[in-house]
């Protein structure tokens, strides 16, 4: 069965989305920017209230099979590929590949990191572990420890870089770890 951001987690990033982004415009900017498909954004009436697109725009995701978002960032130093994905089973070896070959193309100094809402098959994790790793993983749990405020986003980036770093496993479940 896929697992699913809690009710509160989606009404937290929903809320979030509609008060950090004072202006329309600004919300598109920041969604087209993370990689939002701009057909998705199109669907959306940009004429109600934020907090409606917000909601409406969740409602598309949350209904989507297939739907990634991506997007880049750097953190002490490191460059970081993120993509988000909201599919209907866990992610499989096959998918990890694709975004490892992303990866790839880009500087040595890059890292990725790849947050699935429906968790990782445990072949596929174990693949991708124990060697020269160039991705950390995120599942719907450390995604909601952040949006409830249990652990901060760079924290948490911060222990599952040290355990692959340690360990050589690229997923560290670290909402046990803040409960």
């Amino acid at each position: 069965m896929p697992k699913r951001l809690s009710p509160q987690a989606i009404l937290a990033l929903q809320e979030a989305l509609a008060v950090i982004y004072h202006y329309k415009n600004d919300l598109r900017r920041f969604l087209s920017s993370c990689g939002v498909d701009a057909a998705l954004l199109s669907r959306l009436d940009w004429t109600k209230y934020k907090r409606r697109i917000v909601a409406d725009l969740f409602e598309l995701l949350l209904n989507e099979k297939n739907l990634s978002l991506d997007g880049a960032f750097t953190l002490d130093g490191t460059d970081y590929l993120f993509e988000a994905k909201w599919e209907k089973d866990p992610l499989d070896r096959a998918a990890l590949d694709e975004f490892v070959s992303k990866i790839g193309r880009k500087l040595d100094n890059t890292l990725g990191l790849l947050l699935s809402m429906s968790g990782f098959m445990p072949n596929a994790v174990d693949l991708h572990s124990g060697r020269r790793a160039t991705l950390l993983l995120m599942d719907h749990y450390d995604l909601q420890a952040v949006l409830e405020q249990r652990i901060d986003f760079v924290e948490m980036l911060r222990r599952k870089r040290r355990h692959a770093a340690e360990t050589g496993s690229v997923f560290f479940q670290v909402y046990p770890t803040v409960l």
